[in-house]
């Protein structure tokens, strides 16, 4: 491995030169800065980047280890993990996914546990027979499993313990990642005393650790957040936090940090803006580095595994998240992500099907098998872009990250509501930019099938409830045993289920940016088949006929976002019409005098390409493109009056 030497960029005359000449181009003297954009974490994006004194030259794999961790070296050859979700509801059903995903070519499998009393989708295990039936004929000593159990993970954690001792399996051979994570739990809706829950837990990892477990113990996970909308720098931010609240909880058992830092492993969340997902991989390991340099351990390795988010999904369409997914893959490769977790395309509200998942995976494999992704060791290196970015967004995740240290770290915040208050700012951004298609959605608010309907859902799998009361019945009070009398009473056989007394915390709230519209289109099909028609509105050529026909196709597919058709003057309308003037780029038309005689026959609505005073509403870029179709839906569903 070398040294990336950046080039010393345009000279200072060269680049007033380009500046001088884009102004000229756009005809405005502000020319360069309107290309300058904003993240939702308020940092510009430039639409040029050039060497700057504060972007330093980095090595591979040395501090602090933007370019990679020690370890990234290794990958050159084998690549990053191939990581297959599991999120089946009985544990037969979740057997045979890790069988077929293992086949498939998956390396490693995400195991997503379900807590049916809260409503948490995942695979019912509540006792050893469960884990039995989950793992039968998997061995955990070579088959990497990562634990995803949410507010159980402690109960997973003595359950696998005593599954483990059934098997004469030493906890040190076994390749399990329990991912503990009761921040991120308690953040997600779990009733859990979190004090109590952190002390449990920490006492259940040190357990592990002093066996001999070698995988990430606790798991400072950031895609709870990264699906409720959270920033790129209040992910980080929360992350960090979140590690350093568990190596607090660690100290007291005798654990010190600089040797607690190999209990803890990372995980963020992934959107298919694949520039912004390098940056965030490697702004992670950079703060990391900071804090564990201070903990004694400044070359410790990190271990960042990546994850898709559901926020990008969509619900129709839904082949068009097979490229969402393609995106967040090559984003986690070049950020250097450890382990890379894809979504099946049509896991909507369920697990995925067989199909969706083998694309899932295959997705990752083609990566690596034929484009060979592997084989560059960080191909964002030396990207001025890149490297900028990278800096900026370690830099205000480090304020965020302070922020919260001194609001009382992220226990005390998440009581507080303050981490809730940040991201539901955020999110509330983020769906404005949806609305008004500053950030489009491929399939959802651009390029939409108009007649595209949801695909049908698989029902729940019955065991998911069936009994579970019952068998919880026999649940022993746990919660004030030691770890070693948990696991014996797991070994016997007895249901493992804790409950902590709940304690007012709100609930983070997934996002989903692709549902405002979503819902557009379902109200569009209910009205279809109420009236045996879509809703639509009438196109009205005024200008240059074959410019008005441009612009009808363009609106044609704007509208068609909303499950609006765009119909032709002599097709029959709806009794309710609403009129969309296409004025063929003319700036002589008489709208106003248009717009008279359509008000005359009866016309409820007047939309327009552009703003203008005689029309109603107009289809600009940047209006609130779902608060204007719900209006029209809601006056073309209700008829005359």
């Amino acid at each position: 491995m070398s040294a990336t030497t950046l080039p010393a960029g345009p000279s200072v005359a060269a680049l007033a030169a380009w500046r001088q000449e884009v102004d000229a181009i756009l005809g405005r003297p502000d020319g360069v800065a309107s290309l300058v954009h904003e993240s939702f974490d308020r940092l510009a994006i430039e639409p040029l980047y050039v060497r700057r004194p504060a972007m330093p030259d980095e090595w591979p794999g040395q501090a602090p280890f933007g370019r990679g961790t020690p370890g990234a070296k290794a990958r050159l050859e084998a690549g990053w993990d191939v990581r297959a979700r599991v999120e089946h509801a009985a544990p037969r059903l979740a057997n045979d996914a890790i069988k077929e995903d293992l086949a498939g070519g998956a390396t490693s499998i995400h195991l997503v546990v379900a807590d049916a009393m809260l409503g948490r989708r995942g695979t019912l295990i509540v006792d050893r027979a469960d884990v039995e039936v989950a793992f039968a004929d998997i061995d955990l000593c070579r088959v990497k499993v990562a634990i995803d159990a949410g507010s159980r993970g402690c109960d997973m954690g003595v359950i696998l313990a005593a599954f483990a001792a059934s098997r004469r399996w030493p906890l040190a051979e076994l390749t399990v990642t329990l991912d503990l994570d009761p921040l991120g739990a308690a953040a997600d809706g779990a009733a859990l005393d979190i004090e109590a829950c952190l002390q449990q837990t920490a006492q259940l990892a040190a357990m592990w650790y002093r066996a001999g477990s070698k995988g990430p113990l606790l798991r400072a996970g950031g895609e709870v957040y990264h699906n409720a909308g959270a920033s790129s720098a209040q992910e980080l931010a929360i992350v960090m936090a979140t590690a350093v609240a568990y190596l607090r909880a660690l100290e007291p058992l005798g654990i010190e940090p600089s040797v607690a830092l190999d209990i803890i492993g990372f995980r963020l969340g992934l959107d298919c803006d694949i520039f912004s997902n390098m940056a965030k991989l490697r702004a992670a390991r950079r703060l990391w580095h900071r804090i564990a340099s201070a903990c004694g351990g400044g070359g410790h390795s990190m271990v960042l595994d990546a994850m898709a988010g559901q926020r990008g999904q969509a619900a129709r369409d839904i082949e068009t998240n097979l490229l969402r997914q393609t995106a967040i893959c090559v984003g986690a490769i070049g950020g250097g992500a450890d382990a890379i977790t894809l979504l099946p395309f049509d896991a909507i509200g369920g697990p995925g099907s067989s199909a969706g998942r083998r694309l899932a995976r295959n997705t990752q494999l083609i990566c690596r098998n034929e484009s060979h992704l592997h084989h560059v060791l960080d191909p964002a290196g030396g990207s001025y872009q890149l490297e900028a970015m990278t800096g900026n967004l370690a830099r205000e995740a480090w304020s965020l990250f302070q922020l919260i240290e001194s609001g009382g770290g992220m226990a005390g915040m998440l009581l507080r509501g303050s981490i809730q208050d940040w991201i539901e700012e955020t999110a509330a951004a983020r769906l404005e930019a949806a609305a008004r298609v500053r950030d489009p959605i491929l399939g959802v608010s651009l390029f939409a099938d108009l007649e595209d309907r949801p695909p049908l859902t698989a029902a729940a799998d019955p065991v998911l409830r069936e009994g579970i009361e019952a068998r919880l019945a026999d649940a022993p009070d746990i919660e004030h045993l030691d770890i070693e009398t948990q696991v014996a009473l797991a070994a016997a056989g007895r249901p493992i289920h804790r409950g902590f007394p709940r304690e007012a915390i709100t609930a983070l709230r997934p996002l989903r940016l692709a549902e405002p519209f979503e819902a557009l289109r379902d109200q569009s099909d209910a009205i279809t088949d109420k009236i045996g028609r879509r809703p639509c509105l009438e196109a009205r050529a005024l200008g240059d006929p074959a410019l008005a026909a441009a612009q009808r196709a363009e609106a044609a597919r704007w509208l068609a976002t909303g499950g609006i058709e765009l119909i032709a003057p002599e097709q029959p309308p709806l009794p309710v019409r609403i009129v969309l003037l296409l004025d063929g780029g003319a700036a002589d038309i008489d709208i106003e005098a248009a717009a008279r005689r359509l008000r005359a026959e009866g016309v409820a609505g007047i939309w327009g390409l552009r703003p203008h005073p005689a029309l109603d509403r107009h289809l600009a870029a940047g209006v609130d493109r779902v608060t204007l179709f719900e209006e029209a839906l809601s006056l073309l569903r209700r008829g005359p009056t």
